[in-house]
């Protein structure tokens, strides 16, 4: 009798949990979000239109410039772009090359391989990173489909 009286308990338990998931799910969503900026066309459409210090550059794989800083990137001491893929102040642009940043992480990610907590330093950057690249890439579907449905 008690077995089943705790199976039932269980049940009602999960129930509970998963009702309050498919409430909460849709407002914690933009918490779990590591990349908190937003895509933007290019230069011309962000914030601070080519102010000196708005560029945000990884030389190490391009240079071109991956995306602006609404912050102008002053008085900010956070290791760019790395940590720039995580702040709600970048701007990343549309075509600028997303995926050698990703390259690049996920190459010093492995030369840690042998140290977890070194490891994992990027884990955040890269999840942004990843973000941003398929942001970019539903933004390319969206326009495709509609230069697709205006065609026809």
């Amino acid at each position: 009798m008690l077995r089943d009286q705790a199976s039932g308990n269980h049940v009602r338990l999960f129930h509970r949990l998963q009702n309050i998931d498919r409430t909460m799910g849709p407002l914690l969503a933009p918490l779990a979000r590591a990349f908190k900026g937003h895509v933007i066309e290019d230069e011309k459409h962000s914030t601070h239109k080519g102010t000196p210090g708005s560029r945000i550059i990884d030389f190490r794989v391009s240079k071109d410039p991956l995306g602006s800083c609404a912050g102008k990137g002053s008085n900010c001491a956070f290791n760019k772009p790395v940590a720039c893929y995580a702040c709600f102040r970048f701007e990343p642009w549309l075509d600028a090359p997303h995926e050698k940043v990703l390259v690049r992480l996920e190459s010093e990610r492995e030369n840690w391989s042998t140290d977890d907590r070194m490891a994992a330093v990027n884990d955040e950057p890269i999840r942004a990173v990843k973000e941003v690249i398929a942001l970019c890439a539903q933004v390319w579907q969206q326009r495709a489909q509609q230069e697709a449905e205006a065609a026809s």
